[in-house]
């Protein structure tokens, strides 16, 4: 999935990067440079209309034009679902977009930490996204959101996560864009086999209210210790090695500690007769078993309550 992003690009850079002016992008003002792009916030995207490309600030988390604007507002879109969910039926035909960030932030679930993925060879990266337009009825109040796309992740993000946001190469952005074939634009939707970089980063970023750029900075993580390291000196072996488990440093006095370093030897087969299995008789006892060669004598006793 995709649900933080990274955008400090100045607005001077987005429009010399699609080539528009600012008469050409609506709402520049909404925008605002961010380290951690979360749900909810406004980003630039790329859309076609009919003056041709323009630039349109608009918030993170689809509302669908036909809501009543209190429904879920999903910040992902899986490919494989374009098609059939209605929310995503009509912008996969009309409402098309790409929207730029520098990097995105995914977290491993065990131990729980953040990493950042951006491209090796690009500052910015070009994602696949839907938009749609919601007008508030009573107020008129016009919201423009947008969804990025996700398609299952390449094999060299597969241990990061399962999903990873549809990243356009160049030659596929005006297929995206402008395709009358919906199918022929879906088609463009697939793992991304460039160069990324993938790095561990502070969990701050599961912050909303951090934002910096040190977020986007690789940390470096401390190994954690293999259990079986702290239980056995050597991988493969039984001997014990833990200060609180060695039988050599437990507190134990006399003949406990002789007991537990002793072999332990199989007990012989003992065989029950009928009559005390008997559903007429008492429940038994517990059956107490003692080692012969211990300190203490052998004994096996079966004791009626």
């Amino acid at each position: 999935m995709c649900g933080r992003a990274a955008n400090s690009l100045a607005p001077e850079t987005i429009m010399g990067l699609v080539g528009v002016n600012e008469a050409q992008w609506v709402d520049k003002d909404k925008y605002q440079p961010s380290y951690n792009v979360t749900p909810g916030k406004f980003q630039p995207v790329l859309v076609v209309s009919s003056d041709g490309h323009q630039l349109v600030t608009m918030k993170w988390g689809l509302v669908p034009s036909w809501s009543d604007g209190s429904s879920e507002k999903p910040v992902n879109a899986r490919c494989e679902t374009l098609t059939s969910k209605p929310m995503f039926k009509k912008p996969v035909k009309s409402g098309r977009c790409i929207v730029f960030v520098e990097g995105y932030y995914e977290w491993t679930p065990v131990p729980k930490q953040a990493h950042y993925v951006k491209s090796a060879t690009h500052k910015v990266m070009m994602l696949a996204a839907l938009y749609d337009t919601w007008v508030n009825k009573q107020t008129g109040e016009v919201l423009r959101s947008y969804t990025i796309i996700t398609v299952p992740s390449n094999l060299k993000l597969s241990w990061l996560h399962d999903r990873m946001p549809a990243i356009l190469t160049e030659d596929q952005m005006e297929t995206w864009l402008e395709a009358k074939d919906v199918q022929e634009a879906i088609a463009t939707l697939r793992p991304f086999e460039g160069e990324l970089e993938a790095y561990p980063v502070s969990n701050d970023v599961g912050k909303v209210a951090n934002d910096a750029e040190y977020l986007t900075h690789k940390i470096e993580i401390k190994p954690t210790k293999d259990l079986r390291s702290f239980f056995f000196k050597k991988e493969g072996t039984t001997q014990l090695d833990s200060p609180i488990l060695s039988p050599s440093k437990l507190p134990l006095k006399g003949d406990i500690r002789k007991f537990m370093k002793s072999e332990i030897k199989p007990l012989e087969a003992v065989e029950l007769k009928p009559d005390l299995l008997s559903p007429t008789k008492r429940p038994l006892s517990v059956i107490h078993i003692i080692d012969d060669d211990s300190p203490v004598k052998k004994k096996l006793k079966l004791e009626d309550q």
